[in-house]
């Protein structure tokens, strides 16, 4: 019997330093909810690094300089949503800071997301305007892209534009090549 606790003893000390370990210990400490759980993140060409919100809406606004603060409450809504695409594309909304497109953890635009920022729409939506390494919540995990501002993705397996690089996504894609979804490393919107 005392062998039989010392081993149920082992056996959950291994798991609360796996836990803890893993980060899953603070999901215990604190429940989470849908909005806690789906972050949006915002990386302009200009800063590089990724700011993240609690809701698409915030980081659209965040995106847009403030410009855009009713954008759709969930990403899969502004995906789909023709005017609040042509908002985005409009003349008088590529002044200051022009939303380049959006990367989605899930299929159907779910998920969280990251959303690619920048001084200016693409060139000609055919050649690398703009380069990015994909930040944490969505490296190796996109499945589906929304492109704007006459940009087209393009999709890596390495860092820095480098390694294998995908088909041109030159639309909204519901969809990314099954090969593409978990081996993107960095992205090319031109």
């Amino acid at each position: 019997m005392a062998r039989s606790l010392k081993r149920i003893g082992a056996v959950l000390a291994a798991t609360a330093i796996a836990l803890s370990l893993s980060g899953a210990a603070t999901a215990v400490a604190r429940p989470t909810t849908a909005a806690d759980s789906t972050r949006h993140c915002v990386v302009n060409a200009q800063g590089g690094q990724a700011q993240c919100f609690g809701t698409y809406r915030e980081a659209i606004s965040h995106a847009t300089g403030g410009r855009v603060a009713d954008a759709p409450s969930t990403a899969a809504e502004a995906a789909r949503d023709s005017a609040f695409a042509k908002e985005l594309n409009s003349p008088a909304g590529l002044s200051d800071l022009v939303v380049l497109g959006t990367i989605y953890q899930d299929f159907f635009f779910g998920g969280q997301s990251v959303t690619f920022t920048g001084p200016h729409a693409c060139y000609n939506g055919n050649a690398a305007d703009y380069s990015f390494d994909i930040p944490a919540p969505l490296q190796d995990h996109v499945y589906s892209v929304r492109p704007y501002a006459n940009c087209w993705f393009n999709l890596f397996t390495g860092f820095q534009a480098t390694g294998y690089e995908s088909p041109s996504y030159k639309g909204e894609t519901v969809s990314v090549d099954e090969a593409w979804r978990t081996h993107s490393k960095s992205l090319t919107l031109g």
